[in-house]
C-alpha cells in the first residue's frame, strides 16, 4: 500500500501550522485540492487571552502543577461560572437588492469585528484536568494556557454566531483525560493492533519456509520488517495525538517515513526479484542504501526542519511504491490466469483465497479471479479515506475530525494485505519454474 502512514498530522506551534499546509500539499498533488490556512492563532482576542493567562498564572515562575491543582480546588469550592461574552456588534446595513439570508457565513465573519472578551482569573480555572494526567502527559503552564485560550475563544465565537477556526493548523478539540485528540489516538492504536495481529501469522510462514524455500522466507522477512516498522509508526502517531509537542511531532514524522521506506523496500524486493539467492548482494546493498536514507533524512530534519524536503521525499517513495504495487498486481494476475502448473481449484491456495475473499466481501462481493488485484483495490480504499482529509470539516462534538476518519480508513487494509502477500508467496512456490524462466 502506498500511503498507510500517519503522516497527515496536526501540530502544536507556529511551525506546526506550516506543517499542516505542507502535508495537505501532498494531497493536493494527488487530487488537486485547494487547502486554506488556519486563522485562530492570529486572532487578537486569542493573543490577548494568552498574554493574560501567562501573566495571571505567572508561567515564568510558578510550578504549574501546584498552581492548577490549587485553582481547581478553589473552583470546586466557589463553583465559578464563566462570564458571558459581549454580544457581537450590530450588522452593517444590507443593500436592498441583496437578500441578507443568503450572505455567506464566511463573508459575515470577515465583515464583523471579532468578539473581544476580557478574560480574568476565573476563566483560566475552567477546563482543568486531573493531576495525574497533567504529570503523565507533561502539561506545563504555557501549554495549559494555550489549550484553555483555544477553548475560551472558540466558545466565545460560537456564542457570537461566528464560525469555528483552526489554531496552529488544527481544530479545537475537547481534551479527554489529558488526551488532546482522543479519536485519532484510538484509531492509531487500532492501526497498531491491525499490524501487530498479523505478526505471528507472517512469522509462522517465515519459519515454515526458511529451511526448504529460502526465497519465500526472504519475502516474508520483508513483511516482518514492515509489520514492526508500522507498529512503531502507529505508536508514535498515538503518542503525538495524545500530546502534541515538537518532540512527539518529530516522532510522528520519522515513524511515518519509516513505514513509507519499509513499504517501498517490500515491493521493490518483491517486484525486481531481489529475494532470490543469486541477488543477495544486490538486496543487501539496496537495503543498506535505504538505511542510510532514513538516517540521513533524520539528521537533516534535526539540523534543519525543512517541510518542503520532507514532503518531496515522502511523495517520491509513496508514489514509487504505489506504481510498483499496481505493476506487480497485473503481473500476478497474468501468471495466475495463464500458468499451466496452477489448477483452478488448488488445495494449496484455497485456504488463503478463502480468507481474502471473506474479508473483501465485507465491502464488495468478488470471486477468486479478482484476488490478484487486491493491492489496487486496497490503495483505492485508502484514497477514499484520504478524500475525507481533503474535505476537512469542523470536528464532530470537538472529538471526531477528518484526520481521525483518515486514520479509521487505514485500519482495515492490513487484515487483507498480509493475507494477500502470504497467498502471493504460495503462488510463487507453485509456479517456481515459471518465475525462474522469466
Amino acid at each position: 500500500m502506498f500511503f498507510q502512514a500517519p503522516t497527515i498530522a496536526r501540530q502544536s506551534d507556529q511551525k506546526s501550522a506550516r506543517t499542516n499546509n505542507d502535508m495537505r500539499l501532498w494531497a493536493l498533488l494527488l487530487l488537486a485540492h485547494v487547502v486554506s490556512c488556519s486563522e485562530g492563532d492570529n486572532l487578537p482576542e486569542f493573543r490577548d487571552c494568552l498574554q493574560r493567562c501567562n501573566s495571571i498564572l505567572d508561567c515564568a515562575q510558578v510550578n504549574i502543577f501546584e498552581q492548577i491543582q490549587s485553582d481547581q480546588e478553589l473552583m470546586e469550592q466557589n463553583e465559578v461560572v464563566a462570564p458571558k461574552p459581549e454580544p457581537p456588534p450590530e450588522r452593517p446595513p444590507v443593500d436592498d437588492d441583496e437578500d441578507e439570508e443568503v450572505v455567506p457565513r464566511a463573508r459575515l465573519a470577515r465583515k464583523y469585528v471579532e468578539p473581544m472578551v476580557s478574560y480574568d482569573e476565573r476563566d483560566f480555572k475552567r477546563f482543568g484536568q486531573f493531576w495525574l494526567t497533567r504529570k503523565l502527559f507533561f502539561w506545563d503552564c504555557k501549554s495549559e494556557c494555550n489549550y484553555k485560550c483555544v477553548r475560551l475563544v472558540t466558545e466565545a465565537r460560537e456564542k457570537a454566531g461566528l464560525p469555528m477556526v483552526q489554531f496552529y493548523g488544527k481544530w479545537p478539540f475537547v481534551r479527554v483525560f489529558g488526551i488532546t485528540e482522543l479519536m485519532s489516538v484510538i484509531f492509531s492504536l487500532a492501526n497498531l493492533h491491525a499490524h501487530r495481529r498479523n505478526l505471528y501469522k507472517v512469522l509462522n510462514q517465515y519459519n515454515k519456509n526458511r529451511r526448504n524455500h529460502s526465497d519465500a522466507s526472504v519475502i516474508h522477512q520483508q513483511f516482518l520488517f514492515l509489520i514492526i516498522g508500522s507498529s512503531i509508526g502507529w505508536l508514535f502517531s498515538a503518542i503525538f495525538h495524545t500530546r502534541d509537542t515538537p518532540f512527539t511531532e518529530t516522532l510522528d514524522y520519522l515513524g511515518a517515513f519509516l513505514i513509507s521506506l519499509l513499504n517501498f523496500n517490500a515491493i521493490f524486493i518483491r517486484f525486481f526479484r531481489l529475494f532470490r539467492a543469486e541477488h543477495k548482494t544486490k538486496r543487501q546493498v539496496f537495503q543498506l542504501l535505504l538505511a542510510f536514507t532514513f538516517i540521513g533524512h533524520s539528521i537533516r530534519l534535526k539540523i534543519n526542519w525543512d517541510y518542503s524536503y520532507n514532503l518531496k521525499i515522502n511523495i517520491f517513495f509513496g508514489i514509487s511504491a504505489l506504481i510498483l504495487w499496481v505493476l506487480h498486481s497485473f503481473e500476478v494476475n497474468k501468471l495466475y490466469n495463464t500458468s499451466l502448473s496452477l489448477p483452478n481449484n488448488s488445495t494449496q491456495l484455497s485456504p488463503f483465497e478463502g480468507r481474502i475473499l471473506k474479508k473483501l466481501n465485507y465491502i464488495v462481493t468478488l470471486d477468486s479471479s479478482y484476488i490478484p488485484f487486491a493491492p489496487i483495490f486496497l490503495n483505492l480504499w485508502l484514497l477514499v479515506g484520504l478524500s475525507f482529509e481533503l474535505l476537512d470539516f469542523y470536528p464532530i462534538k470537538k472529538l471526531l475530525d477528518a484526520h481521525a476518519i483518515w486514520h479509521f480508513f487505514t485500519i482495515w487494509p492490513p487484515f487483507i494485505w498480509y493475507d494477500w502477500n502470504i497467498w502471493d508467496v504460495e503462488l510463487y512456490r507453485l509456479n517456481l519454474d515459471a518465475y525462474k524462466s522469466t
